[in-house]
């Protein structure tokens, strides 16, 4: 589990009650964005999604304090997590892809780069979109984003 600590100028992600912080952010920092296909998106759950030790509540609690520290931020939460979900969708469909196969691998090789590639091209379409789009919405709202 990943705590987030505001403690003084800085904020801290700490991971199992550990001592020390595995990531932090100035607050100054917190509202860091950028324009993408004309919306505006948090660079920071851009950034962190990729961490392997991250998690997808915790990034909703991150975009939950940036706008309680600054509420005036332009950014599109919608267009930020889109990302995250279809991240989260695609290594579904994949782990389960592979329970039905029987081909369950412990370690990465090319043939499974192969394999993400096929699937993300085979669940790139409006109707996977759309519901990906919808869970984003109920997160938001679960977050106090919307």
């Amino acid at each position: 589990m990943i705590d987030i600590k505001v403690e003084g100028k800085i904020v801290n992600l700490y991971r199992d009650e550990e001592e020390s912080p595995i990531y932090q952010i100035r607050i100054s920092q917190l509202d860091h964005s950028r324009t993408e296909n004309g919306k505006i998106i948090s660079e920071w759950i851009d950034h962190l999604m990729s961490k392997t030790w991250m998690e997808d509540g915790t990034l909703y609690k991150l975009a939950s304090l940036i706008n309680e520290l600054n509420p005036r931020n332009k950014i599109d939460w919608s267009e930020s997590f889109f990302p995250v979900e279809k991240r989260q969708y695609l290594s579904h469909v994949k782990k389960t892809k592979q329970i039905v196969s029987g081909n369950k691998k412990e370690s990465i090789d090319i043939d499974d780069i192969k394999e993400s590639l096929t699937i993300g091209v085979e669940e790139q379409n409006e109707s996977v979109n759309g519901e990906i789009s919808k869970i984003v919405e109920i997160n938001l709202q679960k977050y106090g984003l919307k």
